[in-house]
Formats: C-alpha cells, structure tokens, sequence
C-alpha cells in the first residue's frame, strides 16, 4: 500500500443522492469511531490510512465530538438560513451594503426605506447576540386599522396571546406602521399574565394618533380576549374574565432625517431591558390594570424626562442636543455609548460630517448611525452566510450517516463546497498544520495573469516572513490536488512546492508552466516589496507527484486533496521530494521550474487497486469523511455561537 500518509485509497465513489435541505432533526446512529477496532481481514494497508496513522494531532489533541443534528428553533441564526431564497437575499444585503459604503463615501444620504427589506436578518443577528432581547418583528396595517378590522393588529396580537399562554414574561420588538418603525418593549403581569403593557418608543416622529393608538390597545385588548374564552371553554381553571393591554407611547425626537429610523429603532430595542424608566412604566401600568373599569390605557408622551441617554445618541442635529441637555442636564455626563463612553455631546460631535440630502442643501448631521448601519449589514452578512454554509454542512453530514449506518451509497459529493470551513476546523486542531485552500483562475493562467492566483499572495508572503512551511489545496478549474511547501531554511526566499495531482486534471503542460511562473512572478513581488530580509528575487520549484496510475473509480478530487495535504505534513517521502528540488534551486541559475514525478515511490509496490478488500478501504474513506465533518461542524456552530450542549 503507502508508505507514506498519502493514500490512493481517497476516493470515495460518485454518486447521484442530494443532502438533505433542512439538515435533518433526527438523531442518527453515528459510525464506529475511526480509532475503534477493525475486522482482522483487513490487512496491514488499513493502518495506513489517515485514520489509522496516529496523526500527530490526533495523538494530542484527541476529538470525540459526535455531531449530534439541531432542532429547527434551536438558534435565530439557523432559522434564518433555512429561509426560502436566503442565498439570493444575502447577496441583495451584500448589494445594499456596497451601496451604502459609496453613499457614505460621496457623502450622500441614503435610502433609508431598503433597510427594511432586511429588518428580519438584522434582528435574527441581534437575537443571536442579545438572547435576552426575544426580539421579534410585527406590522399594524393602517389601512385596515381605519376600519376597525381586527386582521389590523392580528399578528401581534398573536404573539401576545402566545406569550400569555407560554408565561414569557418579558420580550421586544420592532413595530412597522404607516411607513414608520418604533422598538416596542413587552410585558405582562407575573400573577396576571392578562394583563399586558407595552412600552413603545419612536425614534422618527408620530406612528399614529392617539385615537389610532387606542384603537391598536382595544383591538389587541379583544385579541387576547379570544383566547382567554378558548380557555375557558376548554374548561381550565382561573380562566380570566377580560384581558387589559396599556399602550404607553415616547417619542424621543431624535431622528430629523429620512434615511436611520430602522437602525434608530433597532438600537432602541437594545436599551430597553437595561433603561429604569421603561422598568417603571411597566409596573406602574401593570399595577392599576386591575382596578380600571376600562380594559385599555393609552398614553402619549412627545415632550418627556423618561429613558436613558443611550436613546438619544443618534441626536440628528446640535440644536436638537441643545435643547434635550437644557432639558436634562444629568446628560451632560452620562456615557451614551459602552464602547466610547463618551457623553452625548461629545459622541455627537464626533460624528458629525457633511452630508447632501436626496432633497436639499448640504449640511452638518450627526452620522453615527450610519456607521452603525454598516456594523450591523456586515456583521449579519458574516454570521448568517457562515450559518447557511454550517447548515448545509449539517445536512449533507446526515446524509452521510444515514447511508452508513443503512449501507448504502452515499450523496453526491459536496466536499469542494465546504473545503474552507473543513480546513479551518483542521487548522484549529493544528495550529501548525496552516493549511488553506484557494481557487486557481485556469483561464487567466493562460494570459499570464497574475491575478490567477491573487488569493495564494498573503500565504507567500507570510511564508517568506516567517519562513514557516504551509500546506494548501489548489481547485484548478474544478479539478482539486494537495499542496506541501517547504522553504529552505538557510535561503527562505527558495521555496519548494510539493503538488500531489489524483487522476483526471484538466491542466496541459503549459498551464502547470503559466502556474509555476506565476508563483515565480508574485514570490518576486512580494520580495521587491520588501518581505524577504531585502532580497529581490526568489526561487521556485514545483514537483509535480502523479499516482493516478493507482487510483480507481471517479475520485472526489476535493476530499482527496484535503486528506492528503493534511496527511503531507512531516512526512519523510514529501521531505525528501523537498529537499531535492531545494538543493536543485540552491545550484542552478534558474528562477524556478517543474520537476516531474510519477509518484510512484509514494506507493508500496504491493498495492493493488483492484484487491478485494477496496470495498472495505471505501468503507473507512467514509468514515475519515465522516470525522471531518463531525469535527468541524460543532467548531463552527460554538464560533458563532448556535450550537446548545444539551439538545
């Protein structure tokens, strides 16, 4: 078989099944563990697969996480990226946000209106971070509140009804009406959970009148009535005869312009647990609910001395800052942010720029939400596309331990799909493994150019900093082979490439000459840029190992690629293919070039792909494959925070 870790027996078979598309909620048997014990029929060539080996980190850092699939309401962030055409909204985000930044670059005011399109992104990402908010998203259709129609308010009043009947106590949310948005604090009673306050703050100017207002609190008020006689129809105990909904109304002033009120009413719903004046309007409604005759309370504060600093921090204008620190004059001191700690005059004047209204003359404003705008569109973007991907990974790995464990074939390959989370989850349980995994441009390799290979630069580079050597995974045009660099430690600026290519490369010899010299070209570049202990000019020289003589079936080159980069690392054969090509750019004038190798010195001579224990080293693939993804996924999943111990 090998004598090395690189194994031709890395390559599962093709087949034609699909991952599952909602990562499955079951909870499948796993396979044996691949450092459990194996049938004596299979020979010595068993313990030579990278399962097998005694992989240095495995020795150290043993894993024996089993993956164990989440439930759908696990975590804000994995029902996000369960969302229908989730793919296509985070790429309209990325659009939004790339628009913002030339916005703000020209000093233009933005739209403010799209950031609605992605209100329920922005507030899964903001749950996801702040549990403790239970933020949720609600509208009030205008239109059908004029005319009395219950449907008006039927989705919040829904989520009340639900909140009493479950005893969630306390929760938030944004409320979108008549073109405006306002942060909305819940609570009920802890002995009468009927009875319901809502503390609501808008940042923009006036949602609704008050008689608009008093219909929203009946209207709720006659929702949460329905449910109650539910109750009582069904016979439970202690049913309560009425339900009272207070609805206590702020208006902070705070936004004079047109394009923040979303961001402003997102930030509002974050101060809200924390601020002592929402505290006290809820206990003082939830206290005299009982004793009024009616089942509804209205207020409506424009002009106040209620909630803390932090609402005011995104204050439009000076004047608009003026007034309110007349007003209060404890502000003048008090931090309106965590991270500056700064008062709200100081913050404000920190962040005040010129800006071009879409209607009307430049000005100075304060800009700090738009800097928090941009915070929230890339943090969300982050998170939840990192989430889509983690979920996908969940669900084609079910799919892989339900084919195991029944015995059949597994899905189509997705590995190519994943490699970049595979390798980070491998670079955690080795630090010094720093494998990476990059997609080479075959077309531009043709023309030369050097943009072919621009996300191989700052692996270069750090290697010639540090002399460190690195592995890597090449996708060249869809065809994956495994990379071991080593430099020379007396001339760090020679650098040797050990290319381990499986069957099937699309590559001509031209293409493996444009790849070399363009590693050549930017290992230069790096160099005259000043990287390299001042030297000017490299050397590279890439081996080319070739065993596709000895693979059979069709070969997932991704999967093969990873197993055997890892698997590269410290290895005698590999070193000693280094060596050579390092003593060859040591003697020779040339800049670089390509040594050819079949490989075979790689394999023992009495492996033989078509022996009848193939089936059963197919079958221990599955298992490596297995490991990988059960060792990744959980990494990912506690890094962003949506994974939960004890489901």
């Amino acid at each position: 078989m090998l004598k090395t870790r690189v194994s031709p027996v890395m390559q599962p078979a093709s087949t034609s099944s699909v991952a599952h598309p909602d990562g499955a909620t079951e909870n499948p048997t796993p396979p044996p563990h691949p450092s459990g014990t194996r049938p004596r029929a299979a020979d010595a060539r068993l313990r030579r697969l990278p399962a097998r080996q005694a992989l240095g980190r495995s020795q150290s850092l043993p894993v024996k996480v089993r993956y164990t699939a989440p439930k759908p309401d696990l975590h804000p962030l994995i029902a996000a990226a369960r969302q229908p055409r989730i793919l296509e909204r985070l790429d309209a985000m990325r659009q939004r946000l790339a628009d913002l930044k030339t916005d703000q670059a020209r000093g233009w005011e933005a739209i403010g209106i799209h950031d609605t399109e992605f209100l329920d992104l922005l507030v899964a990402m903001e749950n996801a971070r702040h549990p403790e908010l239970a933020l949720s998203l609600h509208a009030i259709d205008h239109r059908a509140l004029r005319d009395g129609n219950p449907s008006a308010v039927a989705d919040l009043a829904g989520a009340l009804a639900t909140s009493m009947r479950t005893g969630k106590h306390s929760w938030h949310a944004i409320l979108s009406t008549n073109g405006y948005q306002a942060a909305v604090s819940v609570r009920h009673h802890a002995k009468h959970p009927e009875r319901i306050s809502l503390v609501v703050v808008s940042s923009g100017g006036e949602m609704l009148s008050e008689p608009e207002w008093h219909q929203v609190a009946t209207l709720l008020a006659k929702g949460v009535d329905k449910a109650l006689e539910q109750h009582r129809a069904l016979g439970l105990e202690n049913a309560p005869s009425r339900a009272t909904v207070d609805v206590h109304c702020l208006h902070t002033g705070t936004q004079l312009i047109s394009d923040g009120e979303t961001i402003l009413a997102l930030s509002a719903a974050k101060a809200m647990p924390a601020d002592k004046d929402v505290e006290t309007l809820h206990q003082r409604a939830l206290a005299n609910a009982g004793e009024r005759e009616s089942p509804v309370g209205v207020r409506i504060e424009n002009d106040n001395n209620y909630l803390g600093p932090r609402f005011f921090k995104y204050m439009t204008y000076p004047f608009g800052t003026d007034k309110l620190l007349e007003k209060r004059p404890a502000f003048e001191t008090q931090s309106v942010s965590k991270k500056t700690e700064l008062p709200l005059r100081a913050f404000q004047n920190m962040h005040m720029r010129q800006r071009v209204p879409r209607f009307g003359i430049e000005e100075q404003r304060n800009t700090a939400h738009e800097n928090k705008r941009l915070q929230l569109y890339e943090r969300a973007i982050a998170h939840l596309g990192a989430s889509v991907r983690v979920d996908a990974m969940a669900g084609y790995l079910n799919e892989l331990l339900r084919a195991y464990k029944s015995g059949t074939e597994p899905p189509a390959p997705r590995d190519a799909e994943f490699l970049d989370l595979l390798a980070g989850a491998e670079n955690m349980l080795d630090p010094q493994l720093r494998l990476s995994t990059h997609r080479i441009d075959t077309a531009k390799l043709g023309t030369r150019d050097p943009g072919a290979i621009a996300s191989l630069a700052p692996i270069l580079a750090e290697g010639l900093r540090n002399g460190n050597d690195w592995r890597a995974t090449l996708d060249l045009g869809g065809h994956h082979v495994a990379v071991d660099a080593r430099h020379d430690a007396e001339h760090p600026t020679h650098l040797s490439l050990a290319v381990l290519n499986g069957a099937g490369s699309p590559l001509s010899r031209e293409d493996w000459r444009n790849l070399t010299r363009a590693l050549s070209n930017s290992v230069n570049a790096i160099l005259q840029a000043g990287e390299g202990n001042g030297s000017r000019t490299g050397k590279v020289w890439l081996t080319r190992l070739n065993i596709s003589d000895h693979l059979t079936g069709t070969t997932d080159t991704a999967l093969f690629a990873l197993l055997t980069a890892k698997n590269m690392k410290g290895d005698q054969d590999i070193a000693g293919v280094h060596s050579k090509a390092l003593a060859r750019a040591s003697n020779s004038a040339s800049p670089g070039g390509i040594i050819r190798n079949s490989g075979d010195a790689l394999i023992d001579e009495e492996h033989d792909p078509d022996n009848k224990d193939h089936a059963l080293l197919k079958g221990l693939l599955r298992e490596n494959q297995i490991q990988l993804y059960e060792q990744a996924i959980p990494y990912f999943e506690r890094l962003l925070g949506t994974r939960s111990e004890t489901h």
